[in-house]
């Protein structure tokens, strides 16, 4: 491993300093391109401006929502259940991992152009019931950009699931570009009230460092959302309304919402793609990574306080992974490790089987080991410590699973 310790910046919320870790991914690349580290290009990331902001939203929005709010996920109805494969179906290529099992959407979730999932985590709740929670973004391309992101709660025992709108303060339009960011013609498919708005990003990655919520923002940084406040609408026959007016509190077509309590505002170091939480000898790291094309991509790893938020105490690494010719890593989807093993998913290889995307595994201090074939369109991964698997999801139409292969 060439490790080089090349920047140590003071962030408002947190200091990070940077290193370059070595790797080896093996994938041809018909649209995503690595290239060449060079010592300059380090020297130019030294001159980058970091610089990191944690706020608190304004809650005062929440007295208006309090006498909807419920206290847990086993008070929604989760109206809507997964169909349970124990068996390889369809395209999946899961490069020789026993396959432990593969979940499928009902239809309408399945099939919709109008939703693409990207995200996986795993929640318990303090009733201990075993949740896994799924990040959908809506998409510009099927006139639903509008109704920003939503995230899928599903019973890990029954699994039956719910979707939940994720919102914002609608204070936040006017305040910052950064926080609603929606083209003018997708702002006019809807009405927007007073109170909460949508959040309209690509929800790209999500953990869970209980009871906090992270959801990846490319742009902006981090969405933090407290899973202890839910609220119940009071109408979801409306598909045309988000916010609170004299008729009640409207989210769209959902039953419930997720209010935005904080957000970590991250300059110099966009885009932030995917996520991923580190549990081990009882410390928490919250790992972020980026999905290029081409350029300079690198993972993040921060450490999460008691409290379940990024300690502003210590320093955050950064690493580049590099492949066997020293080239950087182009069109990663996801990231997980455990016990100092790490995976990358990728897309953007060579297709083979049907598939263009690749899981690689390689120690933290060492070159990679393996790469295999990878179910095409497959997104962010999630370890499951009691089972010692990984679990990923697809996020094309018509085939779409949450699948979970064993580790081997």
């Amino acid at each position: 491993m060439i490790l080089y310790k090349i920047l140590y910046i003071k962030l408002f919320v947190l200091a990070i300093s940077i290193s370059f870790l070595s790797l080896i991914i093996y994938c041809s690349e018909p649209y995503g391109v690595g290239v060449d580290v060079s010592f300059e290009m380090i020297d130019s990331i030294k001159k980058v401006s970091v610089v990191a902001e944690k706020y608190d939203e304004d809650t005062s929005y929440f007295c208006l929502l309090a006498p909807s709010r419920i206290s847990s996920f086993e008070q929604c109805h989760l109206s809507r259940v997964m169909t349970v494969k124990n068996t390889k179906i369809g395209d999946l290529q899961v490069g020789g991992y026993p396959l432990l099992q593969t979940l499928q959407w009902e239809n309408e979730d399945f099939s919709t152009p109008q939703w693409r999932p990207q995200g996986i985590c795993k929640f318990k709740s303090a009733n201990g019931t075993n949740f896994m929670i799924v990040s959908w973004y809506g998409r510009q391309e099927a006139a639903n950009d509008h109704k920003g992101a939503r995230i899928t709660i599903i019973n890990s025992d029954t699994k039956n699931y719910v979707h939940l709108l994720l919102v914002q303060n609608a204070c936040n339009i006017a305040s910052d570009s950064l926080l609603f960011r929606l083209p003018l013609a997708s702002s006019k498919r809807y009405s927007q009230l007073d109170g909460f708005a949508p959040v309209p990003v690509h929800a790209g990655g999500i953990v869970c460092a209980s009871p906090y919520l992270f959801v990846a923002d490319t742009k902006l940084g981090i969405r933090v959302f407290n899973l202890n406040k839910i609220y119940r609408t009071t109408s979801f026959t409306l598909s045309d309304r988000c916010g609170i007016d004299d008729e009640g509190i409207h989210g769209f077509e959902f039953e419930y919402i997720i209010p935005e309590v904080a957000y970590y505002k991250i300059s110099g170091a966009a885009p932030y793609s995917y996520l991923f939480l580190e549990e081990a000898n009882g410390r928490k790291h919250l790992w972020t990574g980026q999905y290029l094309k081409s350029g300079v991509p690198f993972l993040s790893r921060f450490t999460i306080d008691n409290s379940g938020l990024i300690d502003e105490n210590k320093l955050a690494e950064i690493f580049v992974p590099l492949d066997e010719q020293g080239k950087t890593i182009p069109c990663a989807q996801g990231f997980a490790i455990y016990n100092e093993i790490c995976f990358i998913s990728r897309s953007g290889a060579a297709s083979k089987n049907g598939t263009t995307s690749r899981l690689v595994q390689f120690a933290l201090d060492e070159r990679a080991t393996q790469t295999r074939l990878w179910p095409h369109g497959s997104e962010s991964l999630f370890y499951n410590q009691d089972q010692n698997s990984v679990w990923s999801l697809t996020e094309f139409e018509n085939n779409r699973f949450l699948f979970c292969v064993k580790l081997l």
